[in-house]
Parts: C-alpha cells; sequence; structure tokens
C-alpha cells in the first residue's frame, strides 16, 4: 500500500496539453455577433486529472478530456 505523494506507481511523467482558438467578431444592425473555433487538446494526449489510491492498494484516475473540436456562435444586443 501507498500514497499518491511517495509511491513509484503514481509517478506521472510531465506532459503539455495544446489547446487552439480563432474567432471573428462583427456588427449586426444594433448588436455585435461573434463566431469561434475552438480545438481542445489538439494532439489527442492521454493524461490524468485527478490520480488517487483506494484503500485496497489500487490506484484510480480520472483521465482527462480528449480532443474535442466546437463551434461558438454568439449575438449580443
Amino acid at each position: 500500500m501507498g500514497t499518491i505523494d511517495d509511491s513509484r506507481r503514481a509517478q506521472l511523467p510531465s506532459y503539455a496539453l495544446a489547446n487552439l482558438a480563432t474567432g471573428v467578431r462583427g456588427d449586426l444592425g444594433d448588436g455585435q455577433w461573434d463566431v469561434s473555433l475552438w480545438l481542445k487538446n489538439a494532439f489527442d494526449k492521454t493524461y490524468y486529472t485527478t490520480l488517487w489510491n483506494s484503500p485496497n492498494g489500487a490506484y484510480t484516475g480520472v483521465l482527462g478530456s480528449p480532443r474535442t473540436l466546437g463551434l461558438t456562435m454568439r449575438y449580443d444586443f
């Protein structure tokens, strides 16, 4: 049994995530519109957001989100 702080099994290698976004904005009537295209975890890196040990000695982790592509459209009036 071990703890997350000192167990060799709980040590994770360092990693980096790449998030990208671009967008355009303009005026229309009395308001303003905005369209954004975004990509989170661009290289589809597998990573953990949380890691802990269980009373029975097992280690459990929660995986981070996979590559996600999205479009956001907004109109402010």
